[in-house]
């Protein structure tokens, strides 16, 4: 396992985003994180899947996100007119 607890992807930006797939999955094993969580051996907080920052315009389609430590998808700060 590696990671400091923040996000695994991050994406910033004030362009339009399309994240799309073949009817595919991103699997965030957060398993992994809840079994270290609850034998209390995280030092950092569990990471979001793909968190999304001050983005607009973000289309998101035909994938599937399971199983996030934290959050599976986490837009923040992001416009409302994006199809998520």
């Amino acid at each position: 396992m590696s990671g400091s607890g923040s996000s695994f992807r991050d994406l910033r930006s004030d362009d339009t985003h399309d994240i799309s797939g073949k009817n595919g999955t991103i699997n965030g094993q957060g398993q992994v994180w809840w079994d270290k969580y609850r034998a209390k051996e995280l030092q950092f907080t569990r990471g979001y899947l793909l968190e999304l920052l001050y983005s607009d315009s973000i289309i998101i389609s035909n994938v599937t996100f399971v199983d996030s430590p934290s959050w599976n998808l986490h837009p923040t700060y992001c416009t409302y007119g994006s199809k998520l």
